[in-house]
C-alpha cells in the first residue's frame, strides 16, 4: 500500500464541519490578504499562507524517507469564482504559484515526494480562454503556458509534479454532459490534452458513482473507462501504447453509506459492491487478481 496526503480544509471539524468536504472559499487559506477573514463557512480563518506552508514543512519533515507516503495533494478541489483562486497571473491567490513554491520547499524536505496539483473547479469557464469548455472537474487549461515548476538549490526538479482532476457523473456533479463525445471534448480541453501532449502525468484522484443501474451512471462509466485506456484517440484523447500505463484514478468512495452519494463500495453485510467494482476493475492498468 502507498499513502497520498491531501489537505481538504483549513478549520477541519470547526462550527459543523460543513467546510470539511470542500473549503467554501475556494482558497487553501483562510487568513491574511486575500481573504475575508473566514474559510467560508462561517469559521473564523486560523491559517495564513505562511501557517499552511509551514503545516506543510511539518508533514514533510514528519514522513521523510517514508517510502510508503509518495505524495502531497497539497489542497482539495480549490474553486475558481471570482475572488476566489487564479492561475498564473502572480495575485495573492494564485494557486500556480502556491503549488511551485510549497511544493519546492517539500521536496527540498522529502526529495522525490510527489506533489499533486489539483485544478480549480471552473464552473464559469477556464483560465486559458478556450471557447466553450467550463471546467468543472479541475481546470488544467493554463498548464501548457504556466506549468507549476519545482526548483531546489536553484536546480529544476523534473518528473514530480502529477496534476489532478475529479470527474463525477451527473448524479454527483451536476455536470451535464457527463458521457459521450461532448464529455470527451471537455475532457480534452479541460485536462486531457496534458496527458496528450506528454507535458505531465494527470490523476483523477476521486472519480465515482452508486452505479444504481442508472443508464446516466452507466453511460458516464463507459466513457470515462474508454478515456483512461487510451480508446478515444478518435475524439482527440490520449493514446497509450502497450507498454504504457493509462491515466490513474481513484474511486471514491470506501465504506457502507446509504443515502450518500456515492453512496459506498460496501454493501450492509461489508461484502463489495459488484457494479462499482466492476468499473474499479477497468480502471486498472494491471488486473487485480480479484478482478479476473
Amino acid at each position: 500500500m502507498k499513502v497520498i496526503l491531501n489537505h481538504h480544509a483549513d478549520e477541519g471539524l470547526a462550527g459543523n464541519g460543513n467546510c470539511l468536504a470542500q473549503q467554501a472559499n475556494g482558497l487553501w487559506f483562510d487568513s491574511g490578504p486575500g481573504t475575508d477573514g473566514t474559510d467560508g463557512c462561517g469559521n473564523p480563518g486560523t491559517v495564513t499562507q505562511e501557517v499552511f506552508r509551514a503545516d506543510w514543512e511539518q508533514i514533510a519533515l514528519h514522513y521523510a524517507g517514508n517510502t510508503t507516503v509518495i505524495g502531497f495533494d497539497l489542497h482539495n478541489e480549490p474553486l475558481a469564482y471570482p475572488g476566489m483562486s487564479t492561475w498564473g497571473d502572480g495575485s495573492v491567490t494564485d494557486i500556480q504559484a502556491m503549488y511551485s513554491t510549497v511544493g519546492s520547499a517539500l521536496e527540498a524536505i522529502d526529495p522525490g515526494v510527489l506533489i499533486i496539483c489539483e485544478g480549480p473547479q471552473n464552473y464559469g469557464g477556464n483560465f486559458a480562454g478556450k471557447p466553450g469548455i467550463t471546467t468543472p472537474e479541475g481546470d488544467l487549461t493554463a498548464v501548457a503556458s504556466k506549468p507549476v515548476t519545482l526548483t531546489v538549490n536553484g536546480h529544476r526538479v523534473v518528473d514530480k509534479v502529477v496534476y489532478s482532476v475529479h470527474e463525477y457523473p451527473n448524479e454527483i456533479s451536476g455536470v451535464d454532459p457527463d458521457s459521450g463525445p461532448a464529455a470527451v471534448a471537455r475532457f480534452n480541453g479541460a485536462w486531457g490534452y496534458v496527458v496528450t501532449k506528454n507535458l505531465a502525468p494527470v490523476w483523477i484522484g476521486e472519480a465515482g458513482s452508486s452505479m444504481q443501474n442508472n443508464p446516466d451512471d452507466t453511460n458516464w462509466a463507459t466513457t470515462l473507462t474508454d478515456y483512461v485506456n487510451g480508446n478515444d484517440g478518435a475524439l482527440g484523447g490520449p493514446t497509450f501504447a502497450r507498454n504504457q500505463q493509462g491515466i490513474s484514478t481513484t474511486w471514491w468512495r470506501w465504506g457502507y453509506r446509504p443515502g450518500q452519494g456515492p453512496d459506498g463500495t460496501l454493501d450492509s453485510d461489508g461484502s463489495l459492491k459488484a457494479d462499482q467494482f466492476a468499473v474499479y476493475c477497468d480502471w486498472q492498468p494491471i488486473h487485480l487478481p480479484s478482478c479476473r
